[in-house]
């Protein structure tokens, strides 16, 4: 019984201990947790003193603290400096009025209602933009009507150095630009082939009568005379028959006195040599039978002359026509 008393009592004790050393290690985990929260609160006192010593005796603060304002003072730029590019990412702005953060394209804060410069700058240079895109679209939409509506050259026509645009047959001036043309050299025409040379015909020679020798009996008989040979006929070469000329075609207008070429009757210069054409009687025209209502055509605004459509310039007194 002794062994089961003393085995009892060993287990009693050791459960009493197991207690003891639980209270305890609880009691100082409690205790410890408190400690850490009273450090707490003495740390957020010290940052708050040293934050409110550091707002009132930034520049009268003693030598011995110098050197935390620095540090405080870099980091801060620091701070600021990356705030700065956030914004720019965000394309956010600062407000003058506020200080709320706004968007950079509007015209007033959204907070209190301040004017927003740089919003109204940049609507300005959208709106000018936008301008500029709009002119140099219409103005291409313009061009390419302008060039649909230009004559086209016919393949193989010459066209104006100077403008591209085509020639009209036999014109000494450009009627879209006035620009000169220059004469081209006259191509040397071929040289006519020689005729071949007049052979000369030969004469018939006669024949010599040969010698008879004389019968001892008979009187010598008469030869008779040779037959003259046929002369050779040589036939000349035939010459090709010169073509007929061209009828010339139908003068319609007026003929310029100074160069014979023909000139429209509205035109008032020569377009091959520039010869004034004001006081030349015109050409006879056929008269139309039935008369047809002429179209509207365009004005010189200068001498309100008639310019054909597709000039560029005035035929009479030169001054360029707008489109």
């Amino acid at each position: 019984m002794s062994f089961f008393d003393k085995l009892g009592k060993t287990v009693t004790n050791t459960a009493h201990s197991v207690v003891e050393k639980t209270k305890s290690s609880t009691e100082t985990i409690r205790l410890n947790g408190l400690i850490n929260d009273e450090e707490k609160n003495i740390n957020a006192a010290y940052l708050n003193m040293g934050r409110k010593y550091a707002e009132l005796h930034t520049a009268d603060a003693e030598p011995e603290f110098q050197e935390f304002l620095s540090a405080i003072a870099a980091s801060q730029e620091k701070i600021a400096e990356y705030r700065e590019q956030i914004r720019k990412t965000k394309h956010l702005l600062i407000c003058q009025g506020c200080g709320a953060e706004i968007p950079e394209t509007v015209l007033y804060c959204t907070k209190c209602g301040a004017e927003n410069p740089v919003g109204k700058q940049l609507a300005e240079e959208r709106a000018a933009r936008e301008a500029a895109e709009r002119a140099q679209r219409e103005a291409e939409a313009a061009a390419r009507q302008a060039a649909a509506q230009a004559p086209q050259a016919p393949a193989g026509a010459e066209c104006c150095p100077n403008c591209g645009k085509p020639r009209m047959a036999g014109a000494m001036f450009c009627t879209f630009c006035g620009n000169p043309f220059v004469a081209a050299a006259p191509t040397p025409a071929p040289a006519p082939a020689p005729a071949p040379a007049e052979q000369p015909i030969p004469q018939p020679v006669p024949a010599e009568a040969a010698p008879v020798s004389p019968a001892p009996a008979a009187a010598p008989a008469e030869a008779p005379a040779a037959q003259p040979a046929e002369p050779e006929v040589v036939t000349a070469p035939e010459t090709a028959a010169p073509a007929p000329e061209a009828a010339p075609a139908e003068v319609q207008g007026r003929l310029c006195p100074n160069c014979g070429n023909p000139v429209p009757e509205e035109n008032h210069f020569c377009t091959r040599c520039g010869h004034e054409m004001t006081d030349q009687p015109a050409a006879a025209e056929p008269v139309p039978e039935t008369p047809q209502p002429a179209a509207p055509e365009r004005t010189c605004p200068n001498c309100g002359k008639p310019v054909p459509d597709g000039n560029r310039f005035c035929t009479s007194c030169g001054m360029k026509i707008g489109e």
